[in-house]
C-alpha cells in the first residue's frame, strides 16, 4: 500500500477521506470495489504502518497531512445572526 493506488490498491488519502466522512466499513468496501475483509486488512495495514491506535487518529493524521479537502474549512463561518 504506497499510498499513490499505482500497485491496484486505493491509496491512502482516499482511504482517510472515506474514514473522516463517517462511511461504515460494508460502504468503504463497495466504494473501493474491495472486499470486507480486504478492507480491513487495508485499514490495518495503513493504521500499523503509522502507528495509530485508532480511526480518530487516523483523521488527525490526515489532517495535518493535508489529506482532506477543506481541513481546515477555507471558508469564512457566517456572521452570527443579531
Amino acid at each position: 500500500m504506497g499510498g499513490d493506488g499505482d500497485d491496484g490498491e486505493p491509496d491512502e488519502r482516499t482511504i482517510a477521506q472515506l474514514i473522516v466522512a463517517g462511511h461504515g466499513d460494508r460502504y468503504i468496501a463497495a466504494k473501493l470495489l474491495v472486499s470486507e475483509r480486504t478492507w480491513y486488512r487495508l485499514l490495518g495495514r495503513m493504521m500499523e504502518r503509522y502507528g495509530l491506535p485508532n480511526r480518530a487518529a487516523l483523521g488527525a493524521f490526515a489532517a495535518s497531512r493535508g489529506w482532506l479537502p477543506d481541513f481546515p474549512p477555507t471558508a469564512d463561518p457566517a456572521p452570527p445572526d443579531r
